[in-house]
């Protein structure tokens, strides 16, 4: 029967062991909608048959279709008042006709001021309670009985009362955009003004005409297109020789053939007139995203010199987006080196006086062996005080979004495709690792160091193009890593903000351990109690909440069971087409409802992650915080 059906969906148990934070049990909005289907079915028809009185038996109803009696005007005004409300109708002449068009699962949205959140959210809850025992004591017939009589002006009372609840419900999802707050609404907004279509991904590119354009050519421009990148650096060149700038001329326009955008690399520290040469010549061309002007500047000299350029691009090509790689925090002490008393300090410094569209650095700290310190800190810190590859990355990370946050300044990062130093050289795996765990942090694109070997070096080793020009096995990994990426996600990550990232078992650069949420509940890895999970929780411009799932270790699989608030949480997935739609990722092994929680499992390989829109009562109901 739907009365029990309905009571035991409303009234079940929470699951054992479940560590929930205390919250007022929700009705489900789902659940609602069903009812108030139900009972509008009920009203349409008898309606339709007239058969309005103040009240009437049961029992003479189940004899007859219609029933004997005073007709009565005014409850038949209140049940087409009613019906106007389910079917968002505005003529009152015409509400059953049109209510039989248009079925019963239309309902409307109140007509007058919208409300604000809190004050949906305030009435919201006062007729929760009153809303769950109307649904409790709703019949198989959608009526509401009592003493064997059908009351019909309590009936209406009640329908009005399930009408009002699933508005407030629409109110509550149309304040979505006005929770979000104004510093991560900035981050958004500001992605959106670079015109971007897809993710930028692309490398630092160490090749340079006067030695290697035998090399270069619009044949390289198709290849970097087929690994993944879809906006990154041209070849250095020299601006006084014709030749190399009729080269530079047809690498860009091959690249806006394929969609893909540059930042132009002049020369290393290119002066005042080489940028205003290259801007003059350059500028006209739809690939053009901006220039570089400086990798790892250091010292107040170079720091000065640096802005100064970025500024003086702003004034002559405001269109154009200058791009500096900017250094890294290496532990304690580094702030000091850049003549600041933190890291937060020197970003903020270096946001305000360059000038910057969004920021960009390198850090390959992740990709020292496991176990092993960072091997790129200060001379000045003993070796047994330095800080673990992974903390110096996640602090990066971490310190980089909450200079985002601040300055509403979108950032970058640039990781490690090429063993060097004491990095490993990266596998499918690493690449993976680095790319999903940057993602999930906030960044908003990302750069590979390097990509042509072009002359041997010191010890750099296994470049996805070695110094023979010849593809290596980091090559077609991290072609499969980019391209398996865009294919999901395509400009995705330029539409969101985070809001919260967090580590399950073990915190990383200063970071915080997941706590449940409206989001989640519950999160185990029950075959590897001890495994590193990061989860980054997101949010777009509408208010609609994700949930992102990352496996951080280089070498193991997991199991990872997520358990999401709430008996209506509904999941949201893009396919492999990145296509968005109900559902869950192809990761996921098994799952299961109940009224307080929605379980999915999934099985995770070395770096491998998962994201999801999640939709709920609780979601809507609770305001979007930054957790710092």
């Amino acid at each position: 029967m739907k009365k029990l059906a309905l009571a035991c969906l409303l009234f079940v148990s929470p699951l054992l062991g479940c560590a929930l934070a205390p919250s007022p049990p929700l009705v489900p909005t789902d659940l609602a909608q069903m009812a108030l289907d139900t009972g509008a079915a009920y009203l349409e028809s008898v309606a339709d048959e007239g058969r309005y009185r103040a009240a009437y038996s049961v029992e003479e109803e189940e004899k007859t279709s219609a029933v004997d009696g005073a007709f009565r005007p005014d409850l038949t005004a209140k049940a087409g008042e009613c019906l106007m409300r389910v079917y968002k109708l505005t003529d009152e002449t015409k509400y059953l006709e049109a209510a039989k068009a248009a079925g019963v699962h239309k309902y409307a949205g109140r007509q007058n001021k919208a409300l604000t959140f809190a004050e949906a959210r305030e009435r919201l809850t006062g007729i929760e309670t009153k809303a769950r025992t109307l649904i409790r004591d709703m019949d198989e017939q959608g009526r509401w009985v009592h003493d064997n009589k059908v009351h019909t002006s309590e009936f209406l009372k009640n329908l009005n009362l399930l009408c009002a609840y699933l508005e407030l419900e629409e109110d509550l999802a149309a304040c979505q955009a006005e929770k979000v707050p104004k510093s991560l609404a900035r981050i958004i907004k500001n992605n959106a003004s670079l015109g971007l279509k897809t993710f930028p991904v692309g490398f630092c590119n160490s090749a340079h005409l006067s030695r290697d354009k035998e090399h270069i050519s619009e044949a390289s421009v198709e290849e970097w297109s087929d690994v993944g990148f879809t906006l990154t650096q041209t070849p250095y060149f020299d601006p006084a020789d014709p030749e190399q700038r009729e080269l530079m001329h047809k690498i860009l326009d091959k690249g806006n053939e394929l969609g893909m955008k540059f930042i132009v690399n002049v020369s290393r520290t290119p002066n005042k007139q080489e940028m205003s040469d290259a801007v003059a010549e350059y500028r006209d061309s739809a690939a053009v995203f901006g220039f570089n002007i400086a990798d790892e500047p250091q010292g107040e000299y170079e720091h000065q010199r640096t802005f100064e350029l970025c500024r003086r691009l702003q004034q002559i090509a405001s269109e154009l987006h200058p791009f500096i790689n900017l250094c890294h925090w290496r532990g304690p002490g580094t702030a000091e080196q850049f003549g600041h008393n933190t890291w937060p300090e020197y970003l903020d410094w270096a946001a305000r006086k360059s000038g910057l569209d969004f920021f960009c650095y390198k850090c390959f700290s992740q990709m020292v062996p496991e176990g092993e310190r960072a091997c790129d800190v200060i001379d000045t810190v003993p070796p047994g005080d330095r800080p673990a590859g992974m903390d110096v990355y996640f602090a990066n990370l971490r310190m980089m979004r909450e200079a985002s946050r601040e300055s509403g300044i979108p950032f970058w990062t640039t990781l490690c495709s090429v063993g060097h130093r004491n990095y490993r050289c990266p596998t499918y795996n690493n690449l993976r690792v680095q790319l999903n765990t940057a993602l999930c942090s906030g960044a908003t694109g990302i750069l590979w160091h390097l990509y042509y070997m072009c002359e041997p070096r010191s010890n750099y080793r296994f470049a996805p193009v070695d110094a023979f020009w010849e593809k290596t096995h980091t090559y077609k990994e991290l072609s499969l890593v980019l391209r398996q990426f865009h294919r999901h996600y395509s400009d995705l990550f330029l539409k969101l903000a985070p809001t919260r990232v967090t580590f399950l078992h073990r915190p990383h650069g200063g970071g915080k351990k997941w706590t449940p949420n409206e989001f989640l509940c519950v999160l185990e890895t029950p075959n590897r109690p001890d495994h590193p999970i990061v989860i980054g929780e997101f949010v777009d411009i509408k208010g609609r909440r994700y949930v992102m799932f990352v496996n951080a270790s280089m070498k193991k699989s997991v199991y990872l069971r997520t358990y999401f608030r709430g008996g209506d949480a509904k999941l949201y997935v893009y396919n492999q087409n990145g296509e968005l739609n109900e559902g869950f990722d192809v990761a996921r092994t098994a799952h299961y409802r109940t009224d307080t929680q929605f379980r999915v499992g999934h099985m995770l390989g070395p770096g491998q992650s998962f994201i999801y829109r999640v939709d709920s009562s609780v979601i809507r109901r609770t305001p979007i915080k930054i957790d710092h």
